[in-house]
Parts: C-alpha cells; sequence; structure tokens
C-alpha cells in the first residue's frame, strides 16, 4: 500500500470519527479523498445504531461514533459506551 493511501485512510478515520455527517459528506466531495482509499464498509448502519441503542440507551449519535471506532463491532461499542460514560 502507498504511503499516500496509508494517509488518506488516516485521515479519512479520523474524519469520520470527529465530523457531523453532512460536513464529512462534503468533505468527501471536496477533497475527493474517496477516489485515493477506495470505497469503506459503513459500519454505523442504522439497525446497528438502534440495536447498540437498545443495548445501552446511549444517544444516537455516541452510538454511531462507538460502532465507527470499532468497526462496527456491537460488544466492543458497548463496552467503549460504558468505559467513556456515555452509556
Amino acid at each position: 500500500m502507498s504511503d499516500l493511501r496509508i494517509i488518506a485512510k488516516a485521515l479519512y478515520r479520523l474524519a469520520e470519527m470527529t465530523l457531523d455527517p453532512f460536513v464529512m459528506e462534503r468533505w468527501l466531495e471536496q477533497t475527493q479523498i474517496k477516489e485515493i482509499i477506495g470505497p469503506q464498509p459503513k459500519h454505523d448502519s442504522a439497525e446497528n445504531v438502534k440495536d447498540l441503542r437498545n443495548l445501552t440507551g446511549a444517544s444516537l449519535r455516541d452510538c454511531a461514533k462507538m460502532l465507527r471506532m470499532t468497526n462496527g463491532n456491537i460488544d466492543e461499542a458497548a463496552n467503549l459506551l460504558k468505559e467513556t460514560g456515555y452509556a
């Protein structure tokens, strides 16, 4: 994997964890970073977010954020929510 692609993936992950989804979409359009890194899996699907919220009682935004951080692993996301005090 090229250095540019590694850096682009790291920037994408950081933006995914911190930016509002609307801002994220605009950023992706402006930077055209998707062309460098290719398609990325969607870990915070509505169904996963709903399941995590039902499990923990945390906000939808926090659930989506933790799912992105744990690559969609609901158990890890639930533990992370509890550890950070969001659930």
